[in-house]
């Protein structure tokens, strides 16, 4: 008898479990049109409050057959741009390569993924049309009333507290709307995404713009569910009982790296490790040993082909270039030089995103490069103003960037003097001996930089030196703009009190660690969303953490350029393609290889 009732006791567990399961699925219903609301459901979780603490997210279920379950985030969850590669300064060729390439499709399917579910929880994703298990909208899915979008006001989506403090843009409305990504790729403009816009209508904007929010969507394979409790309200939404995950494997998923996220030549830190390698320091490239004696170590040497003990190509080694826009590394080596731009982004408050490029500019002592200006018909008394991509072009720079932009100067004086020129040298010869007569406390203030065929670069005040000292000192080229940013290897007090004049701009500027090292650094600027600029101090702040001794400003706002092998690494303002045009350009390198498509 008790073994009867122990194997009736089984069988009636098995048909109670099963139509548990088997009802499982008919209690979804995805989007209900007769009471006009949908059910809800909560599934993984992510940071949710103003100070990240982790809450489990609330999906609105959109659609089920039964056996896979069709979801959308209620809540934009956080700010990102799509894609980095938007257009090239002249606008003539779209780089962004859609949806399935873009950084968004990346991050939602590598790091999001990652810390928004674990292990037994992305098991039960399943893979869609665009290949990702984590996707966005598309543009027919808010036109689709069978998913409950009836309305434009049934688009619109607010956010959780977190994603508010970090960057998205929210419509100081009564109840605070926010745009979110589709992903949808826009018609009219190549370098455009469909978006839903605060006011629940489709718009577009550029794939670039960061303060756009992220509202992911998700399908379930419900057959990967143990049971269901809660009443699907989203006051009391849905829960789901998934296998316990194996907590070693989960780590162990969650440290994997998805396919295309790597840094380019980046290997696993702990298999360099075990392997007695040097190990890798946050960008994923390797870190010099402690007892090296490379003079100018690179942190990319995983990609570089093997370099001299002084940081260089061996002799009858051709050129290395390497260019990398998606991830915004842009490498150059040959015997004398060798050149490191990498583009930097932080979100330094809410509404004040940043874009930057730094180059690390390194010269072989003893060859005849150094950091110089060069000029439109190779003519340094030439008048003729040109893109400053054109002057790359003709000089073959392997880098360039713009400089002081003296001639405006020059042409404000044509008919009377309205302001004094400065104290501009070129190859050695005076040009124009007009130095500031009194402290000027705003941009430009006249501050002196000259320019050594050793490789080295002093900066003085603006009447700290006169131009027979520069000539007996036999200073090759003297810009004339300023402020000096940092001098000794501080910041100046001159730059401090005409930061407290200035607003968030772009800006442009060159450093030296040592001779023979030299840094430039531009910040992007003007570009809603995307980067704001910085004060002349922040700029300055980020010459000292490179460990230049000396820095100085350069002519900034619609000027500011940097180029590698003649083409633009930076953008312009989102009223302005091209900058300024110009009469010459700082540069290092010169390669055959740089012409003019």
């Amino acid at each position: 008898m008790k073994r009867i009732s122990l194997v009736l006791v089984f069988i009636l567990l098995c048909c109670l479990c099963g139509s548990a399961l088997a009802a499982f699925p008919d209690q979804l219903q995805g989007y209900q049109a007769k009471q006009k609301t949908w059910q809800y459901m909560e599934f993984g979780a992510y940071p949710t409050d103003e100070d990240g603490t982790v809450r489990p997210i609330l999906w609105r279920v959109l659609s089920t057959d039964g056996k896979q379950a069709y979801m959308v985030s209620e809540y934009i969850l956080f700010a990102h741009r799509v894609d980095p590669n938007c257009y090239p300064i002249n606008k003539s060729t779209s780089m962004y390569g859609g949806w399935d390439t873009s950084e968004l499709f990346n991050e939602l399917n590598g790091d999001f993924v990652k810390t928004a579910f674990t292990e037994a929880e992305r098991g039960a994703l399943v893979t869609m049309a665009d290949g990702g298990t984590v996707s966005l909208l598309d543009a027919q899915d808010v036109k689709n009333k069978k998913l409950g979008f009836t309305a434009e006001k049934l688009r619109q989506a607010q956010s959780t507290a977190y994603a508010k403090a970090n960057g998205l843009f929210v419509y100081q409305g009564a109840k605070q709307y926010s745009p979110y990504w589709l992903r949808t790729r826009s018609e009219s403009k190549d370098y455009a995404q469909r978006k839903v816009q605060d006011d629940g209508k489709l718009g577009y904007i550029s794939v670039e713009v960061s303060d756009v929010g992220v509202r992911p969507v998700i399908t379930l394979d419900l057959s990967k569910f143990m049971n269901l409790e809660g009443a699907g309200t989203q006051a009391d939404p849905f829960r789901v009982a998934l296998p316990a995950a194996n907590d070693a494997t989960d780590t162990e998923a969650a440290d994997e790296t998805e396919p295309g996220e790597e840094t380019p030549g980046k290997a696993a830190a702990a298999d360099e490790a075990e392997a007695g390698e040097p190990a890798e320091n946050e960008a994923g490239a390797a870190e010099p040993a402690a007892d090296s004696c490379v003079r100018y170590a690179t942190e990319y040497a995983a990609i570089f082909p093997a370099l001299t003990d002084e940081g260089f190509l061996p002799a009858g080694e051709p050129e290395f270039i390497y260019e990398d826009e998606n991830y915004g590394l842009w490498l150059y080596a040959s015997q004398d030089i060798r050149v490191e731009i990498v583009r930097k982004e932080r979100q330094v408050t809410r509404n004040r995103p940043w874009r930057w490029f730094e180059a690390d500019l390194f010269v072989r002592p003893g060859s005849d490069e150094f950091l110089r200006v060069y000029y439109h018909d190779q003519n340094p008394k030439g008048k003729k103003t040109v893109e400053i991509d054109e002057i790359a072009y003709e000089n073959h720079l392997v880098f360039s960037m713009n400089a002081d932009w003296y001639y405006y100067r020059v042409l404000r004086n044509a008919k009377r003097k309205v302001m004094p020129v400065g104290l501009i040298l070129r190859q050695g010869e005076v040009l124009y001996n007009d130095p500031a007569k009194k402290l000027w406390s705003t941009i430009p203030n006249r501050d002196i930089l000259a320019l050594y065929p050793d490789g080295n670069m002093e900066a003085y005040d603006y009447n700290g030196i006169t131009a027979d000292e520069l000539v007996a000192k036999k200073a090759y080229d003297v810009l004339s703009f300023g402020p000096v940013l940092v001098k000794d290897g501080e910041i100046t007090d001159q730059t401090v009190k005409i930061s407290a004049r200035q607003s968030d701009n772009p800006r442009s500027g060159i450093g030296l660690v040592s001779p023979g090292h030299y840094v430039g650094i531009v910040m992007e600027g003007k570009r809603r969303g995307f980067s704001t600029g910085c004060t002349v101090e922040e700029f300055a702040e980020l010459f000292q953490a490179k460990g230049c001794q000396t820095a100085y400003n350069l002519d900034g706002g619609g000027t500011v350029s940097m180029m590698f092998m003649g083409k633009y690494v930076n953008r312009m303002g989102q009223f302005q393609a091209n900058a300024r045009k110009q009469i010459e350009a700082l540069g290092l390198g010169v390669s055959e290889k740089v012409q003019k498509k």
